[in-house]
């Protein structure tokens, strides 16, 4: 059985020594030392660094600052960019192609519909003109 240091360096400690008075390490099998543990800590900490991130933009915690600086803050990459959608059809799939092909706009996803003699494909695409 295993558990976390409960230091929060992150390792993941196995059984016990009674000789040496520390506890192994589940995925090396060597001691977890102090300094082992410390080691660990820093390489998580370098590892998360989210917090210590510069971004460009307009607003921070509700504060208006100029647009184009850099500054100093939380970036949240989970964020997906808006996108529009645009419904494409024709009546032959030759034709849908060609509008498809020659979208305007980089699609980032696409998907085929149904639709009673009728080709349609709904087209997802990210407008950078905000």
């Amino acid at each position: 059985m295993t558990r976390p240091c409960k230091y929060g360096c992150g390792t993941e400690l196995g059984a016990f020594d009674e000789e040496n008075r520390k506890y192994l390490e589940a995925a090396s099998g060597g001691l977890h030392t102090k300094e082992r543990c410390q080691e660990a800590k820093a390489k998580l900490e370098a590892k998360n660094d989210h917090g210590n991130e510069t971004y460009t933009g307009q607003y921070q915690a509700n504060n208006p600052i100029q647009t184009g600086t850099a500054q100093q803050g939380y970036v949240d990459h989970t964020l997906k960019p808006d996108l529009k959608l645009k419904i494409l059809t024709d009546p032959t799939p030759e034709g849908l192609a060609q509008k498809y092909n020659a979208f305007e706009k980089p699609i980032k996803f696409s998907q085929y519909q149904l639709a009673p003699s009728l080709y349609t494909i709904a087209v997802y695409y990210e407008d950078s003109g905000k």
